[in-house]
């Protein structure tokens, strides 16, 4: 923004979606955020969901997880090292109200786990898959 522009309702909703990206998927920083966003194909129709990602995320700040659920079939709960906190902490806390999920932590990782590491976030699940396949044939 440059001195004496007037800030437009869209400049407002870009720019809060961009910190909302930048601390999700790039918490660790970004050298060039605004070329990165600019490359990333959904990035307009993220601009237009900022409310509803308000929302959300007020949604989620309030949701208060039960001590279990009750799900009987086996969950995958991912995680990475370099994620939120809060997003890390809430993963470890659905995976201890399930009764019958694995949890795995990928190290250098951040919420974006699937575009930073497609073929290890793959690996982890072909594998979760292929073990409990084998587990519901026997």
């Amino acid at each position: 923004m440059r001195a004496g522009e007037d800030i437009t309702e869209e400049d407002e909703r870009r720019e809060a979606v961009k910190r909302y990206i930048e601390q999700v998927l790039h918490p660790g920083g970004s050298d060039d955020l605004d070329a990165w966003l600019a490359a990333w194909s959904v990035w307009t129709e993220c601009v237009d969901l900022a409310e509803e990602v308000l929302r959300m995320s007020r949604a989620v700040e309030q949701y208060r997880l039960p001590d279990r659920l009750d799900v009987d079939a086996p969950v995958l709960v991912l995680t990475g090292t370099d994620g939120l906190d809060f997003l890390r902490e809430s993963a470890r806390a659905v995976h201890t109200a399930l009764p019958h999920s694995s949890f795995v932590e990928f190290d250098g990782i951040s919420h974006g786990g699937p575009s930073e590491a497609p073929k290890l976030i793959a690996a982890e699940v072909d594998s979760f898959l292929m073990t409990n396949q084998e587990r519901s044939s026997e």
